[in-house]
């Protein structure tokens, strides 16, 4: 950031005919422009030491400025040290959710005093003490908190008063503030909403005053280490930048802890640690937002981020408070929060209250060589909660196909500002979508809202408002989606699976080593064959495009009987294996606490009724298809009807007709694209399909094939399923698959040039995912 603006000036300077040594103007700007958090104290020694070094050792330096003392700035009110997300003194909150009130002159007075001492500290003019302005920002934070509550009270006072003097000309025009039901008028409490919001504020400031009175020591709090910045004229930053930690939901934890200091990583004491600072980070976010998370000081029932959320999603909601309302956010994160579930709560927020500038990407080099996870960069305008002005404005998404080295010129940027739809240069592709279909795409309705025969389709605006946002693919349809698929589905040719099947996760039985069973323990207990299935668990026991039941290597204990009914109608084997199993311990709990349960015990099962050893199977599927893909793609038909475990997911085609088809067009090599494209990858080059994923999976539409094109793919199809599935950039090359692609391609109508490109970008994608997986 230093170099940018030190870049900029220089270029300001030129024009302006002022003039500057590069040592004078990265002085200035350190000192004036530049602000930095971070919550580990080497990494601030750090941040000072580079800033220094970039200051005398990498910046041409005159003879006369050598002997400067002292060359180098006192950084201590520039990089400070603390926990940028929880600001917790004395159990109150002091997160960016402050009262917009007007402050006195004196106190603006004192905020320019303060802001000028700070910058001669900078300079290192002597007799002033890091200690002493440390206590006047805490005093004038504490006035300044003071003076709000005076002016509250006087706020609140005076709207009293108006509802009072309103209440008395009711009185005395006859009404007596009732209208003929019996009931206030509206105009009784036109004040109250105003007064209760204005209450709660005071109530907030009262106790955040009696906290800092208390405190025996007070933490680093954003609005106290910078308070000439929210208090002064800007009322925030001009531009917040970073990269945030990506920390994983299971690892979030206050930072400052030790978890040996609680009997370690496994232990309860920990876990309840990392629960606590976790409904902080909650919290904390909520006040950050109030309107957004329907927060209220004191009340526990709010909107909460989703549990799974991965640290930088905090960051990005707490660095958004801090700018001003003409403030530039800029961060680069994983890429993960575009299309996993736990992204969504902050796709809307943004598409509701802010800007979504730019979200950039790159296919050609990654920005960071040894992290092990994919980026982009995200540009974004201030939020306002209050309103839902977001939903009028244009979001921009840019993949760019060279590195960013090479394309980093205002001329880029300029042109990427002026798209208004999908474009496509040599070096990059935009495709730009308003924010207020990228909302609507995102919408579900809530299971008592679907559509049934007897209820008719809602209108657009009910639907808009009682349907919920549960996220969308931003990643796969805008940065990955190559020309081709994008045209597809905009004509139509393409349908989500969801639309033609009912799909659901496989069988998950709870208690594995009971439940699943070989044939040597079959044989032991000599089971009755009346409860046993055949069952899926391993796409090890899958080598074709059909499985049929001699492919499965285990079975599924399904008994409906209780222990006393099978033993009185002489089923021994099966209930001797229940005997055995209730006889059966697991062990659950950290190392210290450690605890035996009993099988019939274990959470997983003791519901089951009308015993624990009973489950249900779910309908099989016509198809199976694998959560994780590698290096084989597959969705097997599945005509034996055999159960999967939650390994797998399934589907049953809606019109029974139309199975054959749809299996035979779902094994299409344009399917596995789009599910390359849309699946969520992980760093061992796999990549996972979750059930939004395989919902929304767009497939060719079947009702687009005669009774020709029907035959001749299902023909196809039964041949191809006639050997074993191959790995991906092999199986694509053969010619049995490129004749079942064909077909579907003829019914899409796709070129012989736009054939290829389905082949190339399934190669490029492999490749490349198999590629970063081994470079890790």
């Amino acid at each position: 950031m230093l170099l940018v603006l030190d870049d900029l000036q220089a270029r300001a300077n030129a024009q302006l005919g002022r003039e500057e040594t590069p040592y004078e103007r990265r002085r200035r700007i350190i000192g004036e422009q530049l602000y930095g958090v971070d919550v580990m104290d080497w990494a601030v020694h750090v941040a000072e030491l580079r800033l220094w070094l970039q200051l005398v050792v990498e910046t041409e330096l005159k003879p006369a400025e050598l002997k400067f003392r002292p060359l180098l700035p006192n950084l201590s009110f520039k990089i400070r040290c603390g926990d940028s997300l929880v600001q917790d003194i004395g159990g109150i909150d002091f997160g960016l959710h402050r009262a917009h009130l007007d402050i006195s002159p004196h106190l603006k007075g004192r905020l320019t005093q303060l802001k000028g001492k700070k910058l001669r500290f900078y300079q290192g003019e002597q007799g002033l003490r890091e200690a002493d302005l440390k206590k006047e920002e805490l005093d004038l934070f504490r006035d300044i908190l003071d003076h709000k509550r005076h002016a509250l009270q006087n706020h609140i006072a005076a709207l009293t008063r108006r509802d009072r003097i309103a209440s008395r000309a009711r009185r005395a025009a006859g009404n007596g503030g009732c209208d003929q039901s019996g009931c206030a008028t509206p105009h009784q409490s036109s004040s109250a909403p105003n007064a209760r919001e204005k209450q709660a504020e005071l109530d907030r400031i009262t106790r955040a005053l009696g906290a800092l009175r208390s405190a025996q020591q007070v933490p680093f709090v954003w609005d106290i280490a910078f308070v000439e910045i929210f208090e002064g004229d800007r009322d925030g930053f001009d531009i917040v930048i970073g990269n945030p930690p990506y920390v994983r939901q299971e690892m979030i934890a206050a930072p400052r802890l030790d978890p040996n200091d609680f009997g370690g990583e496994t232990s309860d004491r920990w876990k309840e640690q990392k629960k606590a600072y976790k409904a902080k980070l909650q919290q904390s976010v909520a006040a950050a937002w109030p309107r957004f998370f329907r927060y209220k000081p004191g009340k526990a029932d709010f909107r909460k981020l989703d549990g799974k959320s991965d640290l930088y999603i905090y960051f990005y909601l707490h660095g958004l408070a801090l700018l001003n309302p003409q403030g530039s956010f800029c961060f680069i994160t994983s890429n993960s929060w575009l299309d996993v579930g736990y992204g969504a709560d902050l796709q809307e927020f943004l598409l509701k209250h802010s800007h979504v500038k730019f979200i950039l990407d790159n296919e050609r080099k990654r920005s960071f060589a040894q992290a092990d996870v994919n980026t982009i960069i995200t540009l974004l305008a201030p939020p306002d909660d209050r309103r839902e002005r977001g939903l009028e404005q244009t979001a921009r998404f840019v993949i760019f196909t060279v590195p960013f080295e090479e394309v980093l010129s205002a001329e880029t940027f300029k042109a990427l500002e002026a798209a208004t739809e999908r474009q496509r240069t040599n070096r990059w592709r935009i495709t730009v979508v308003p924010q207020r279909q990228l909302f609507e795409e995102g919408l579900v309705r809530e299971e008592d809202e679907e559509e049934t025969q007897s209820k008719p389709k809602q209108s657009r605006r009910t639907l808009f408002k009682t349907a919920r946002y549960e996220g969308n693919k931003w990643g796969g349809k805008y940065l990955r989606m190559p020309e081709l698929l994008w045209r597809l589905i905009n004509e139509n040719k393409l349908v989500p699976l969801a639309q033609v099947s009912r799909l659901e996760y496989g069988n998950k039985p709870g208690l594995v080593d009971f439940f699943i069973l070989t044939d040597n323990r079959i044989s032991d207990f000599g089971i009755e064959k009346i409860f046993l299935k055949r069952i899926i668990t391993s796409t090890e026991e899958i080598e074709r495009l059909v499985v049929l039941s001699k492919h499965a290597t285990k079975w599924v204990f399904v008994c409906p009987l209780p222990l006393e009914e099978l033993i009185r109608q002489g089923y021994k084997g099966a209930a001797a294996y229940i005997q055995w199993g209730a006889k059966q311990v697991t062990k659950k709990g950290a190392r210290h606490t450690v605890e035996e349960v009993h099988w019939p015990r274990v959470p997983s099962v003791k519901g089951n009724r009308p015993e624990w050893h009973c489950i249900s199977l779910k309908e099989p599927g016509d198809f199976i298809v694998p959560l994780l893909i590698r290096e084989r793609f597959f969705f097997s038909a599945n005509p034996d009807g055999l159960p999967d475990t939650n390994m797998f997911f399934h589907g049953r085609f809606l019109d029974r007709k139309k199975v054959q088809i749809g299996v035979s067009i779902i094994n299409s090599t344009l399917v596995y694209l789009l599910l390359e494209i849309l699946g969520r990858h992980n760093i061992e080059g796999r990549f996972n399909i979750y059930g939004p994923e395989l919902r929304n999976l767009p497939i060719p539409n079947p009702e687009l094939f005669d009774s020709d094109t029907h035959k001749k793919v299902v023909d196809s199809f039964e041949k191809l399923a006639e050997r074993s599935v191959m790995k991906i950039l092999e199986e694509i090359h053969q010619p049995d698959r490129r004749a079942l692609d064909d077909v579907v391609f003829d019914v899409l109508g796709l070129t012989a040039g736009e054939r290829e490109a389905v082949y190339e970008a399934v190669i490029e994608l492999v490749r490349t995912r198999l590629e970063k997986a081994r470079s890790v």
